[in-house]
């Protein structure tokens, strides 16, 4: 039985199981509990991924960053602190973690993460030009990034303008 239900001005979409109710705001509830921690951790929350495996297992996926780069040890460090919490919080469910950096050629999910990465050298292809522009992320402001070029030159784009972003090593 599927029951919809409005809770503080959003739809929350109810599964009756054998034993208890399962609200899919789960995805919500833990995604908001691993920005806290990470960014109490002093890295950045790059993507937060949950999946449903099979019967009452749950898989997270997150993804970390810092501008002085991730190690294994931070990604070590973070699962220690972090799985106790979404453990807790899943408490109905299996819950598996796992924390990874965003890699050398991430592609850009979202335009927070433009704000996340500057500093770092990427590349983004546009719906205008054919060819990746690239250079270095200097800012991202009110939906505009600026880019430096191998040439000095400063480079404004509007992220609705980005077909695709990723970074570039």
């Amino acid at each position: 039985m599927i029951i919809l239900e409005l809770e503080e001005s959003r739809w929350r979409l109810f599964f009756y199981g054998r034993r208890k109710l399962v609200s899919d705001s789960i995805d919500v509830i833990l995604k908001d509990a691993a920005l806290k921690v990470v960014e109490k951790s002093g890295f950045f929350l790059v993507d937060f991924n949950l999946q449903r495996l099979s019967g009452k297992k749950l898989k997270a996926g997150v993804i970390v960053y810092s501008r002085d780069g991730i190690s294994l040890d931070d990604c070590a460090a973070v699962h220690k602190v972090l799985f106790p919490r979404l453990e807790m919080l899943a408490e109905d469910f299996d819950f598996y973690l796992e924390i990874a950096s965003p890699g050398i050629t991430r592609t850009f999910k979202n335009r927070e993460e433009y704000s996340i990465f500057i500093g770092n050298k990427i590349k983004v292809l546009t719906f205008d030009e054919d060819d990746y522009i690239k250079g270095e992320l200097i800012k991202s402001e009110d939906g505009v990034i600026t880019l430096i070029d191998s040439s000095n030159k400063s480079i404004e784009i509007n992220i609705d303008n980005i077909r695709k972003g990723k970074l570039d090593y």
